[in-house]
């Protein structure tokens, strides 16, 4: 906390007095009260919390963050539990903005602690540029979304838009997409147009359009009344703001992001205009800190005066840096976006290097001026007077000079000009970063974003010295950089493989899932989902993709237990698991938790997942309750039971030390089943086959085994062991063969006879690109053909299945795909469609020792052991189904183009 405002001694001792913490000593200003005006919109006073990650911050709706409009800090960082002492690292926050219009009046609007009096007011202005008191209190609120209702309004659309429940989300229902007040603009905050027909319908599908896992989005203006803030003349502008804040476990998790969008809706072109980005930042002890600008990076920063920050308000040794990334200002004259022109600090007292007090020394510091008019001189020490060049940007070097630059890796500025070095006082200092000049037009529309990152060299492992102050500045610096890396790529984090559709078979005491993708516009609909992490980039990984690894199946306790609550095992137990058949099985996810009173946070190394690395499948029989009562685990007919799928990646790069699990976000949703008897469906329904059951299958051509324990039918071995001591086709039993089939829905089998023609090329036959805008390979597998059995008809494909493989996979020196990444090789199980079967064909390597390769080279022939040589082969059962019995295709499947694959073995 801070000591209150020096409007009036007496209130200065007022305010010592109530506070034992330590309030900010707010800038003192003394200004002329101007008259009201006919609008007459009072102070706003809504207030909302950001805290969806390790920040939690307060925003208000006047311009306003991060304090408690009384004299105390609200960004709270690390984040604690309610009741446990909190430390913060910022004090305030807001937009300044100012020019000159035609008869050189200055026009200007900025905020700083409310003390004096407001410059900004609630809600939109009207095309006309105007507002009133009704409008500026119905806009007084603030709007939040999180990313988990929107993606669980999503899946909820898309599995039954007909049945819809608004009521289950209303921040998408409430949300402000459209002003239907006469006279404004339509279009407020930015929505997903899902049917494009302009409106916003939440029960046609639409969605609100925000960044982050949490966002909350307001809008506020600069003509509700007179400006008693600053005492400048209004400009008119609206102002539709946006915070946000990602969830993650890396350096993201301690940052917050804002995005303003800003609109000229006055009459009066601005010359020399200027945009700044005011931060009164509090570094833990507000009144021992040093700022910093690194000009290439467009940061400002904070870092503590010393390298310890004293208690009960301050971190302790090695204290933390945090600062503000000016990503993008406004559009110059030349139609080029501006980044951070200018970098100014000032004092918390009442010299001409202190607290503004008038409009023009607003517009002083957004143009590197001091109060008194003078310029900034690059001085070597506080940029006031002395011997120097004029300078736009103060305090440009890396802090403590050429031995700390040495000492830090990611890239930092050139030593020179730093507070540290410079041995200046610390103090309670303000920055300003500002963008300029240009010309401000009416009806003109910029955008203006920042980030906010932080970072902790706790250990002073980047510090010379052992001063983990300065250490602290240069871990900033990386973490600037991934947040860049995040703005560049429109702030996209790692989605993450879509969740697959899942289907429930309803049986007697027994429920079947199966999944597969059923919307082509799904990141992963032919398991191909791939996406490269601007933050791993940034850092430099050599890979820096996550690719798709596998599926988690879990049973929900009831309908109301959500993704986030997937690791608690009193809500959700893990049913089943299967991955990508690739060598990769425990994967563990690594945490950084600070710990209240602990100068150095607590590694927790977690398991994310334990792989079987025994390839994927798609259905599963469940027949028991996880969440059962007494001693008869068995599901109950008629009970509702709940289920979910999701989808996971993985990132196996060696300077990945964090965050190599990651889950998909998209399309997760919660499925309800009901058991029951099937005999009632559909006029009496007799099931005549279960699941697993197995087919016969017929080979006509091939060889080999394809690593699965063969038995041939007793007809077979009849054929083998009597003259010509042949059998063609040669039949297996049911569930013996050299590929698998088996029934995953027993309501679905069909009469039908099938064939499998397997291929041998492994060419690219195809080329896609993914959302991610990565190349995708795709190689055919198989196809399968069917008919009705007994029909005499031609075989119409059914089926095709193809492997999905990236360029990497590709095996240069054999000139074909890698076999162990190439699923197909893996025996990835294919659910067919309306048919109630599966199937897995799986290449193998060498029977026995699986991963070994062998050169072709001339052995006699009793030593060679083919393998399956993945030629034509040929399903030529059907399943038992309502009294139809199997039967056998005797028709030859022509050949076609193709060579036949076998390996050789000493």
């Amino acid at each position: 906390m801070r000591y209150l405002g020096l409007i009036k001694s007496v209130l200065l001792g007022a305010a010592w007095i109530a506070s034992l913490w330590g309030r900010e000593i707010l800038g003192s200003v003394e200004r002329r009260v101007l008259p009201r005006t006919a609008n007459n919109c009072t102070a706003p006073t809504s207030s909302v919390q950001l805290d969806i990650n390790n920040v939690r911050c307060l925003i208000h709706n006047g311009g306003d963050m991060w304090w408690d409009l009384v004299g105390n800090p609200r960004y709270e960082i690390p984040k604690v539990p309610p009741g446990v002492p909190a430390i913060h690292s910022m004090f305030a926050h807001a937009l300044w903005i100012g020019g000159l219009d035609a008869a050189g009046r200055l026009r200007l609007a900025a905020q700083t602690y409310r003390q004096s009096g407001i410059d900004y007011f609630a809600g939109p202005l009207s095309l006309q540029g105007t507002t009133d008191a009704t409008t500026c209190q119905q806009w007084d609120r603030h709007f939040v979304i999180t990313r988990q209702e929107i993606n669980a309004f999503r899946a909820a659309y898309q599995a039954d838009p007909n049945n819809l429940n608004l009521g289950n989300y209303p921040n998408v229902a409430s949300w402000p997409a459209i002003n239907t007040t006469p006279g404004f603009d339509r279009y407020l905050a930015p929505f997903v147009d899902v049917n494009g027909d302009g409106d916003y319908t939440p029960a046609a599908g639409d969605y609100p359009d925000v960044l982050g896992d949490m966002a909350i989005w307001w809008v506020y203006n600069d003509k509700g009344n007179v400006h008693t803030e600053t005492g400048a003349a209004p400009i008119g502008i609206e102002v539709q703001a946006l915070a946000f804040a990602f969830s993650t476990t890396d350096q993201i998790n301690n940052m917050t992001f804002y995005r303003y969008r800003i609109i000229n809706r006055g009459t009066l072109a601005l010359t020399q205009a200027y945009l700044g980005v005011w931060v009164d930042p509090d570094l833990g002890q507000y009144s021992d800190d040093y700022v910093g600008c690194d000009t290439a990076r467009g940061l400002g920063f904070c870092y503590n005066g010393d390298n310890y920050d004293d208690p009960p308000s301050g971190y302790g040794s090695n204290p933390p840096a945090i600062g503000t990334d000016f990503f993008r200002g406004p559009r110059g004259d030349d139609g080029q976006l501006m980044k951070m022109t200018n970098f100014v600090y000032y004092e918390n007292d009442f010299s001409v290097r202190g607290n503004p007090s008038n409009p023009i020394h607003f517009y002083n510091y957004l143009r590197s001026i001091w109060k008194d008019g003078s310029p900034m001189i690059a001085n070597g020490r506080n940029a006031y007077g002395g011997v120097g060049p004029l300078t736009n940007y103060v305090y440009t070097g890396y802090p403590g000079g050429a031995s700390q630059a040495s000492a830090c890796p990611f890239n930092p500025p050139a030593p020179g000009w730093d507070e540290a070095s410079a041995g200046n006082s610390p103090f309670d200092r303000r920055y300003l970063q500002s963008a300029g000049p240009f010309t401000l037009q009416p009806g003109a529309v910029d955008t203006v974003v920042i980030g906010v990152p932080w970072a902790r060299d706790a250990n002073a492992v980047y510090a010379a010295g052992g001063d983990g102050r300065i250490g602290s500045v240069c871990l900033l610096y990386q973490a600037d950089d991934i947040a860049q890396a995040l703005f560049d790529n429109n702030f996209q984090l790692v989605e993450g493989p879509d969740a697959p559709d899942l289907e429930i078979v309803e049986l007697d005491r027994e429920l079947i899932l199966k999944w597969g993708y059923k919307n082509p516009l799904s990141n992963n609909y032919r398991e191909d989902y791939i996406q490269r992490s601007p933050v791993f980039a940034a850092q430099g990984f050599r890979d820096p993709y996550y690719r798709f690894e596998g599926y988690l199946v879990y049973q929900l306790r009831d309908a109301r237990v959500g993704v986030t609550d997937l690791q608690d095992p009193n809500k959700a137990a893990l049913i089943a698991q299967c991955d990508i058949k690739n060598g990769v099985t425990t994967i563990v996810n690594r945490e950084e938790l600070s710990v209240p009173g602990q100068s150095q946070p607590l590694i927790v190394d977690k398991v994310m997942v334990n792989g079987k690395d025994e390839g994927l499948f798609y259905s599963l029989r469940v027949t028991e309750d996880k969440f059962a009562e007494g001693t008869d685990p068995r599901l109950v007919n008629y009970r509702r039971y709940y289920f979910m799928i999701v989808a996971y990646a993985y990132n196996g790069d060696t300077a990945n030390k964090y965050v190599r699990f990651i889950l998909g976000r998209n399309n997760v949703r919660s499925y309800e089943a009901v058991p029951h008897k099937v005999e009632f469906e559909k006029m009496g329904t007799v099931l005549a086959s279960a699941y697993g059951d197995g087919i016969k299958v017929s080979r006509v051509q091939g060889q080999g085994n394809g690593g699965n324990l063969l038995r041939l039918t007793p007809e077979a071995e009849q054929q083998l062991f009597s003259p010509p001591y042949r059998a063609n086709p040669v039949m297996y039993e049911a569930g013996a063969g050299p590929f698998t089939v088996k029934v995953v829905d027993p309501k679905q089998v069909k009469p039908y006879d099938y064939r499998l023609v397997v291929n041998v090329d492994t060419t690219v036959r195809d080329t896609i690109i993914s959302p991610t805008g990565d190349p995708i390979y795709l190689v055919k597998e198989w196809d399968l053909y069917g008919r009705p059995a007994g029909s005499g008809q031609a075989y119409q494909l059914l089926y095709t299945s193809w492997a999905a493989l990236a360029a990497a996979d590709w095996d240069g020196a054999k000139n074909t795909w890698d076999f162990i990444v190439n699923r197909y090789h893996a025996g990835t199980e294919r659910v067919i469609p309306g048919h109630g079967i599966s199937i897995a064909l799986r290449q193998v390597l060498d029977p026995g020792i699986e991963g070994r390769v062998y050169s072709a080279i001339p052995v006699p022939l009793a030593c060679v052991v083919p393998l399956m040589t993945l030629r034509y082969l040929l399903l030529t059962s059907r399943i038992k189904t309502m009294g139809s019995s199997i039967s056998r295709l005797s028709t030859p499947i022509p050949p076609a183009p193709g060579g036949v694959l076998s390996i050789l073995l000493r």
